[in-house]
């Protein structure tokens, strides 16, 4: 079997492990779901934020959509100018 991340071992991916506290503090700590169905709404609703709206270090602070516009705008120029 093909193992990448051991539970409860974080440090062993870094981005893994950052991206779980930052689920369990932005999304799970913050809601009380009465049912798995909720749970799944809810969850689903931040990952669609923090995919899209959500800006992140890495970035310069942009989101991810700001990033991809900016991405592709700078490689359709460059395109068009070579």
């Amino acid at each position: 079997t093909l193992e990448l991340y051991h539970i409860g071992k974080p440090q062993q991916n870094a981005f893994v492990g950052s991206l779980n506290v930052k689920f369990r503090k932005e999304c799970l700590d913050l809601n009380a779901f009465a049912n798995l169905i909720e749970a799944r709404e809810v969850s689903s609703r931040w990952k669609d934020t923090y995919n899209t709206i959500r800006p992140h270090s890495s970035l310069d602070y942009l989101s991810l959509l700001i990033f991809r516009e900016a991405y592709e705008k700078n490689a359709v120029s460059k395109c068009v100018t070579s």
